[in-house]
């Protein structure tokens, strides 16, 4: 009777297997505490702690908390586009977590660091909010379900009172340059709303008193699962304290209140065609990578498909031409 040999499997094999099993835990297995406070030697990032750093008062700042280690291809989408409109203007991307060197060889990461106007630094989240109203909830955010987006809230106003700027979220394509606008403005969304995807404060006396007022807000507001209480409600408190009748363009004086659909042009989706034909064009963004759009995605697939591709091409080429199947347009 013949026997069935059982071929044992091969060293090689084995090393994979753990290698693998154990890089995905590392991924999977986030602990936010040892995260925020990030220290190493051999990181392979500039921090943002270092003293030499002295980014420009016109530069644009993304904010990366998901602790994936990079970018997602549209995220750096996003990235490009505003480095493509913003040639004279540095655009930073600044992370909560480390990236690893083969990450920033031959990731998206990669094709970014081509910009001569793009540069990574890594940030250190209890440095960052030392001294702030909001240290406190930054320090312990690990019990809450919304960490990740509460970080990114936090961050980017810390950031512009730090050291003023525009902050962008990674689900805006920019299509064209901002440095006209006002150093301080936010965008108004309806009459007594704000949108938080894209702002601009100065570090100048104007700005900062912004910026910190939305700082003591967010530590009056924060409740730890709830979605918006580090965005747009505090956001807007702050404001209008400033513009106390109505959030308008044309009832403050310090602060440019911008129109929505200058930035958002894709608010009313759902019954407006204009998103998916694009011929409205915004003054200077579009925002297509977000739940609604996936909500538009099944309302009328063929259109959608069409509109990210077109802006996609040409407002991020680069990215587009190397991960098109990957930003799942």
């Amino acid at each position: 009777m013949k026997r069935t040999l059982k071929r044992k499997p091969s060293l090689g094999f084995v090393f994979v297997l753990t290698f693998i099993l154990m890089t995905t835990k590392k991924l999977v297995q986030v602990d936010w505490a040892k995260s925020k406070t990030y220290s190493n030697p051999e990181e392979e990032l500039p921090s943002t702690e270092n003293p030499a750093f002295a980014p420009k008062s016109n530069s644009i700042y993304f904010h990366d908390t998901s602790h994936i280690g990079g970018l997602t291809p549209r995220q750096a989408c996003s990235v490009e586009s505003a480095a493509r409109v913003h040639p004279r203007q540095d655009v930073y991307v600044l992370f909560s977590s480390h990236v690893a060197e083969d990450t920033l060889k031959a990731s998206c990461l990669a094709k970014l660091r081509e910009f001569p106007n793009v540069k990574f630094l890594r940030i250190n989240i209890s440095e960052h909010s030392k001294g702030t109203a909001v240290q406190s909830i930054l320090n312990n955010l690990k019990g809450s379900i919304f960490r990740m987006q509460y970080a990114a809230d936090m961050l980017k106003i810390l950031t512009l009172y730090k050291w003023g700027g525009i902050c962008v979220e990674t689900d805006m394509i920019m299509i064209n340059s901002l440095q006209n606008l006002p150093a301080n403005w936010i965008v108004q969304q309806y009459d007594m709303y704000v949108a938080t995807g894209i702002m601009s404060f100065a570090a100048n006396e104007v700005g900062r008193n912004i910026t910190k007022a939305i700082l003591e807000e967010i530590k009056k507001t924060y409740k730890p699962n709830e979605s918006y209480s580090t965005g747009e409600i505090p956001i807007r408190r702050a404001i209008q304290r400033i513009c106390p009748k109505r959030i308008h363009w044309d009832t403050c004086v310090d602060i440019g209140i911008l129109p929505y659909e200058k930035f958002f042009p894709i608010r009313n989706i759902l019954w407006s065609r204009e998103f998916k034909i694009a011929t409205y064009q915004p003054n200077y963004s579009f925002r297509i990578w977000n739940a609604l759009s996936d909500i538009m995605y099944n309302y009328d697939e063929h259109y959608m498909y069409q509109n990210n591709e077109a802006l996609a091409k040409k407002y991020c080429p680069s990215i587009y031409l190397l991960y098109r199947d990957e930003l799942n347009l």
